[in-house]
Parts: C-alpha cells; sequence; structure tokens
C-alpha cells in the first residue's frame, strides 16, 4: 500500500521537524523535501542529512521533480526494490 507507506513517510518527517527544528535539519534537507512536496511526493531525511528518501509518484512527477532538484544543484537516484533480495536463496 504505497499511498499509507507515503502517508507514514510524511508522518516521521513531521515528527522529525517538529522534535528536532529545522535548523537541525537544514536548509537543504528542508528544500528537498519542500520541492517532493510541491509535485505531490513524500519525503524525510535519512539519517545525518545530504539525502532524502521518498515514495516515487507517477513519471511526470518524477521528471518534474528530478528536473526541479537538478536547477538547484541536488541530484535524484531513482531506486528500484526487487521481489527478491540478491542474498536471499
Amino acid at each position: 500500500d504505497y499511498a499509507a507507506f507515503a502517508g507514514l513517510m510524511n508522518e516521521a518527517f513531521l515528527l522529525r521537524r517538529k522534535l528536532y527544528g529545522d535548523q537541525v535539519l537544514g536548509a537543504h534537507n528542508l528544500r528537498m523535501v519542500e520541492l517532493a512536496n510541491r509535485h505531490g511526493l513524500t519525503g524525510t531525511t535519512c539519517g545525518s542529512g545530504g539525502a532524502i528518501a521518498g515514495v516515487m509518484g507517477s513519471e511526470e512527477q518524477n521528471t518534474a521533480y528530478a528536473a526541479d532538484l537538478q536547477a538547484e544543484g541536488y541530484t535524484f537516484t531513482q531506486l528500484q526494490v526487487g521481489p527478491e533480495y540478491p542474498w536471499k536463496s
């Protein structure tokens, strides 16, 4: 259920922001999440900073988001999780 997962990811980000504040999360992380939200996508910080993780949207959303990120000097990388992990036998 991608929609539920995206909603939980957004809630986690909002809670993290409330607990730690914008200064700790950092302007770049906040900007990347803001751009994701602008395109109807969700994102959250993923650790000590410098990157966010999110749930992909439509190809149009992803392309527009990637363009906005690149225009501001960020990089967009789409990861695909397969049905099997390589270490499973």
